[in-house]
């Protein structure tokens, strides 16, 4: 009892094009903006499972192999799980956005991903140590609806690093 369950995540420069290049992004997101190759439109955060979860659509931009995604593509979408999860679970979320980086990202493509397919990507955190920055393992998959892994991540991200000036 007392967990609030999923939280849908919201960041402006997902959302707001203008805000977007006012606060010195040079393009659309390349992840959640509109018309992506791989595109991840949303994702929900379980802060009691320290868990993200959201859809992911891959898009004819992701194509390698006559109708398959490259490689490439479901290991883009596993990087932008583990830094977001980083992002709100670390130290409970208190660095917010764009204070750390992945640093790490072993993935298993266990199934090719037909261009086109939307899928179900899931993070979890697996360890969390705090030193100089908060390092986190986190673990993710890329399944379908009937639970089929198309692929696995084990990746590490830190937070409370500026990588950049405020």
């Amino acid at each position: 009892d007392g967990d609030p369950g999923h939280y849908r995540v919201i960041m402006r420069e997902w959302e707001d094009p203008s805000w977007r290049r006012a606060s010195g992004f040079l393009g659309a997101d390349y992840v959640h903006g509109r018309g992506t190759a791989v595109h991840v439109p949303c994702y929900f955060y379980s802060p009691g499972e320290q868990a993200l979860r959201g859809p992911v659509n891959f898009g004819t931009g992701s194509e390698s192999h006559r109708g398959f995604c490259h490689g490439g593509a479901m290991t883009t979408a596993m990087d932008d799980v583990l830094g977001h999860l980083c992002f709100l679970a670390a130290d409970s979320g208190k660095h917010g956005p764009w204070r750390g980086a992945t640093v790490q990202v072993n993935c298993k493509l266990s199934k090719p991903v037909s261009v086109g397919q939307t899928l179900l990507l899931e993070a979890k955190v697996k360890d969390q140590q705090k030193t100089k920055v908060t390092k986190l393992t986190i673990v993710a998959s890329l399944t379908d609806e009937d639970r089929n892994v198309y692929a696995s991540m084990e990746g590490v991200a830190v937070a409370g690093v500026a990588l950049q000036p405020e």
